[in-house]
Formats: structure tokens, sequence, C-alpha cells
């Protein structure tokens, strides 16, 4: 099978060009170069939708490839020698980013691997996660455009399954597990039957237990990003993976995202016009699956997760605006100025949070969002020009 055809249709002339003459270069100089990963799959897929992100893979010298190139085809270089990958950005705005190819190896579950450089583009393909994302492209041959395809992805693409390459992959690399769940949930694939069973043989194993909370923080992160994520919140806690690898008694929901995305609705509505809120849709809809938890079980999470403080602080302070800040947020005569005194330390994660729960915390959001895009035309001094005295009463003047 040749994929050339679907290369042109799917690059831009400008980034067509600079592959191209990559793969000139690479001929000349004795070394193969690989579209590979994800970008094939993409383009078997005919996924006109987006431009596939190129992963091109080395069989020799990746940083030795890319000076040579940045010298005959006018790019800036970016080389990290010790991983054996390199970035060339051209002024047309495009850039590349090659790397060695290379193997990997695990000397115990869930460790990071041992690296060393691989003699041929199978070899780099025996590394990755699942069939469908461990096919190449040939770039360097005089015929650009062969598929190379060892362990059957474009059979296994076309009937929507996602395999493993061997029995040990999920102990292996634990976070493959969840890549599989958002790969499941964004092509609406389902897993192959015994890759099914290795997965809920590795869950048992409590596998998870043993990543990194930065890894395992990343992993999540991803999910919570996904578009398809109502999918795999469910997944997630069908499979007991939050319970049992994030916190202990978390049971992720979706009531804030079905049947309407009340999430997804005050999201958009919050930055719109001119507000100012810029909230990380992961956290927020990561608040919203595991809206109802006690302290302890957010407290568990936020340590699992190992969140950073900017992240951590709106995640435990969704128990006090949904319990004791909540109430008389549902009154719609509750005073603006209470409902800012209210609504003051809330970060932008729970403002969105809020606004989700429904109308009445929702009108008192909007109203104190759109309060903070207003500029004050009416200060301290103003008022003790009009022959107003000093009093507590000035700042609640200048709330209203």
């Amino acid at each position: 099978m040749n994929l050339w055809e679907n290369i042109q249709n799917a690059l831009p002339a400008s980034r067509l060009e600079i592959l191209h003459r990559l793969g000139l270069l690479a001929r000349r100089k004795g070394m193969g170069l690989y579209l590979a990963g994800g970008a094939v799959r993409d383009l078997l897929m005919r996924n006109a939708a987006r431009t596939p992100d190129l992963d091109l893979v080395v069989i020799g010298d990746a940083p030795a490839l890319a000076l040579a190139a940045s010298s005959e085809l006018r790019a800036g270089l970016c080389v990290h020698k010790q991983f054996g990958t390199a970035t060339l950005a051209f002024d047309n705005g495009v850039s590349m980013d090659l790397a060695t190819a290379r193997t990997e190896t695990y000397k115990k579950p869930a460790a990071l691997p041992s690296v060393q450089a691989a003699q041929s583009i199978e070899q780099d393909l025996a590394r990755r996660d699942f069939t469908i994302n461990a096919m190449a492209v040939d770039i360097a041959s005089e015929n650009p455009g062969g598929l190379v395809d060892p362990h059957g992805g474009a059979d296994d693409l076309e009937q929507g399954l996602l395999r493993v390459l061997h029995r040990g992959s999920f102990m292996d690399d634990p976070t493959r597990m969840l890549r599989g769940l958002r790969f499941q949930a964004r092509f609406d694939f389902g897993f192959e039957h015994e890759t099914n069973a290795l997965l809920h043989a590795a869950l048992d194993a409590e596998i998870l237990h043993r990543l990194s909370p930065a890894r395992l923080r990343k992993e999540i992160t991803a999910c919570f990003e996904e578009p398809a994520r109502v999918s795999i919140i469910k997944e997630l806690n069908c499979l007991n993976i939050d319970s049992g690898a994030l916190a202990p008694g978390l049971s992720f929901h979706t009531t804030l995202l079905e049947p309407d995305d009340a999430m997804g609705a005050a999201l958009r509505d919050l930055r719109g016009g001119d507000n100012p809120l810029d909230p990380q849709d992961w956290l927020a809809y990561l608040m919203a699956a595991a809206h109802g938890a006690g302290d302890e079980t957010l407290l568990d999470l936020a340590r699992r997760l190992a969140l950073p403080r900017r992240h951590a602080a709106p995640l435990l302070n969704t128990l006090y605006y949904s319990l004791d800040a909540r109430a008389p947020l549902e009154d719609p005569d509750l005073d603006p100025a209470d409902a800012e005194d209210l609504l003051a330390g809330a970060e932008d994660e729970v403002l969105a949070f809020l606004y989700a729960l429904g109308d009445g915390p929702r009108d008192h959001v909007a109203r104190f969002v759109q309060s903070r895009s207003v500029k004050l035309e009416i200060n301290g001094g103003d008022l003790l020009g009009m022959g107003h005295e000093p009093s507590p009463a000035f700042a609640a003047v200048l709330r209203e």
C-alpha cells in the first residue's frame, strides 16, 4: 500500500515540499526517514478534519540530519542531543520534529524505559502502544509513500480495534491503558478481546498505583481535555479507576455533562464578550466529574495527582461553594453586593462550576463576572470631592 497520495491530499503545499526535500536529503545521507505513529493512522482514516501532526523517525542520526537540513533548507534548528531529537523551524511558520529511531526495554513494571538506538523502523514500531499507532510511511525511498505495517495496524484500524503489541504492554507502561480509553472514545473503537482481558488483568494487579503522580496527572489531564471526555469519564468509573487508582471513595459521574453539557456551556458563556475569565477546561471538567465527593476524597485526589496549588485550590474549594455558598446563591433576590462577597475569592474554574449548577448560581455568577469587566468610573476621591465624610459606607457605595 502506498500513501503518498494521501499525504499530498492531507498536507498543505508548504509542508509537503519540506517533507519531500527532507526525504531526498536523508536518501543522499544514507539514512532512512519515516512518517510514523498517529499521523499514519490519521492518513489511513482520511481524517480531513485536521492536518495530522508529523512524527518523523530517522534510521540513523536525527540531529545530524537536522543539522544538514538546517543549512540546505535554511531553517532554524533546535537540537536535544541527549534525546536524539531535533526541531527544524522554517520562515513560513512550518516546523518539523525529527527523532532517532529507538527501542525501549522495561526493567520492571511501570518503570521508565531504557532507551537504545534502533537499527530499523520495525524495531522502533515495536515499542508503540497499539497496532493502529505502530505503522510508518517511507519518505526517503525513490518511490516514497510505502506503508510499513508489521503488526497489522491497518486491518485493526478498518475493524475499529485497539490491540496491544504484546501481552506485557500494559504492565510495562500502565499509561497505555488511559491512552487506550482516549482512543476508544475519540474514534468509537473497541478493545480487541485479548487486549481487553489484559487491561482488566493489569487493573486487577493495581499497576496504575505504581505510576508516579506526574505521569498519572499528565494522562488524567489528557483524558479531561479530550472532546469525548464524557465517554472517558464513564469508563474511568466503570473500571473503578476513579476509586481504585485516584482516590478511595471517588466516584466520577456526568450529572453536569449530560444530557446537556452544562459545564461546556458555562465555559463558553463565561469566556464570551468582554468577560475576563480564563479557566483551565480540563480542571473544570474534573471538578464537575468529582462533584459531590467529600473533603478527604478531594484531598486524596489532589495528593495522588500532586496537583500544584493553582489547580488544587479550586478543586478543594468546590466543596465549600457547592455546600455553604450555594444556598444563598440560589436566592434570586440576594443583594448583588452580598453575592460579590461570596464570589470574590472564587477561582475561574469554581465560577464555571457554580454557573453550571443551575439558574440561581448562574445568574449571580454571570452578573459578578460582568461586573469584573466594567471599569469603575468613580473612586473614593470623587466621593470626598462631593462632600462626603470618609466612612465604612464608602466600600459599599463603590461596590454598587
